[in-house]
């Protein structure tokens, strides 16, 4: 390009490549022969973005929920998330991404990398007796010794994991003999 020649990208984007779009270009000669004066207008009614969140610890989620509690109705996400949450930050995840998926026009999440990794206390809470108690903690165990978090051993394990304490939470959120909304 030069200061003749412009793209003004499409007026409203169709994808996250980041490729002008979503403006249109205003133009103007001041005479005959002169180099245009062009600004870009905007004239997008989507918002297109990308993000990764890796979260480690809880201000990492907190700074992920507050950004989903700042999208709009026009916003389209594409929204990854991996790193490791406990169980009360796994629930207010999921709450967040509940609220913002309800809002926005489009939310593609990708959180098959984020490890659920209950605490003792976590696992305390949920009342698993007996056996389901222990097949809970053999699982956890199993998920923190695999020296490859990304193995399939470990994969397994943790979605095992990820199933039985989300069950067993949301069964305690309800009460006994209620039935589930």
């Amino acid at each position: 390009m030069n200061e003749r020649t412009w793209y003004s990208g499409t007026p409203e984007p169709d994808r996250f490549k980041a490729n002008d779009a979503g403006q249109a270009l205003l133009v103007s000669l001041g005479s005959p022969g002169a180099v245009p004066a062009v600004q870009p207008v905007r004239t997008a009614q989507f918002r297109w973005q990308q993000r990764v969140q890796d979260i480690r610890v809880t201000s990492d989620l907190q700074a992920l929920v507050d950004s989903l509690a700042q999208a709009e109705a026009n916003d389209v996400l594409d929204l990854t998330v991996t790193g490791e949450v406990d169980l009360a930050d796994h629930a207010r995840l999921q709450a967040a991404l509940g609220a913002a998926e309800a809002r926005v026009r489009c939310l593609r999440r990708d959180s098959s990398t984020l490890r659920l990794a209950p605490t003792a206390e976590d696992i305390a809470s949920l009342h698993a007796d007996g056996y389901l108690g222990e097949v809970i903690q053999e699982l956890r165990d199993e998920s923190l010794a695999a020296a490859d978090a990304d193995s399939e051993p470990a994969r397994r394990s943790q979605d095992a994991l990820a199933i039985l304490t989300g069950l067993l939470a949301e069964r305690g959120s309800h009460p006994a003999g209620g039935a589930a909304a």
